[in-house]
């Protein structure tokens, strides 16, 4: 697995944020494949309106993000030691893996140092989220 510019900034963001190493990198292809067998899409994009309980939000600050997060786990009962899968869809080569505990910690320095979109999502394919370039964050259950 090839780690480019951007994936040893991933890296050094999960380390700072998150205790002993607990996270995993992986080959995308897996998570690709998921996401494409188990969404619908629009184009090149998740269709977001198709799924259950369907949140957008448009921000101006990225720490406005975090609290979107906090109360999208509240409302959906994401465990914090439930398992978020990060997948960038164009800088980073790689996937991360992670307990969802730490995404609050670690979202604010992903927006702000990796140029791309973002999706987070369930390990087990329970929910996605999504994070434009474009300052849009958008939530549903899978």
């Amino acid at each position: 697995m090839e780690k480019n510019f951007y994936d040893l900034e991933l890296i050094k963001i999960l380390e700072e944020h998150i205790e002993d190493g607990d996270f995993q990198i992986i080959s995308s292809d897996i998570y690709v494949d998921k996401v494409n067998a188990n969404l619908p899409f629009k184009g090149s994009r998740v269709d977001f309106e198709l799924l259950d309980e369907y949140q957008r939000m448009f921000f101006d600050e990225n720490e406005a993000v975090v609290a979107f997060v906090k109360n999208i786990a509240m409302e959906a009962r994401i465990a914090p030691d439930e398992k978020v899968v990060y997948l960038g869809d164009n800088v980073s080569n790689l996937t991360y893996i992670f307990s969802f505990k730490y995404l609050e910690k670690v979202i604010v320095d992903i927006l702000d140092n990796i140029p791309e979109h973002h999706y987070f999502l369930s390990e087990r394919m329970k929910w996605i989220l999504y994070i434009s370039y474009e300052d849009c964050a958008e939530f549903a259950l899978i």
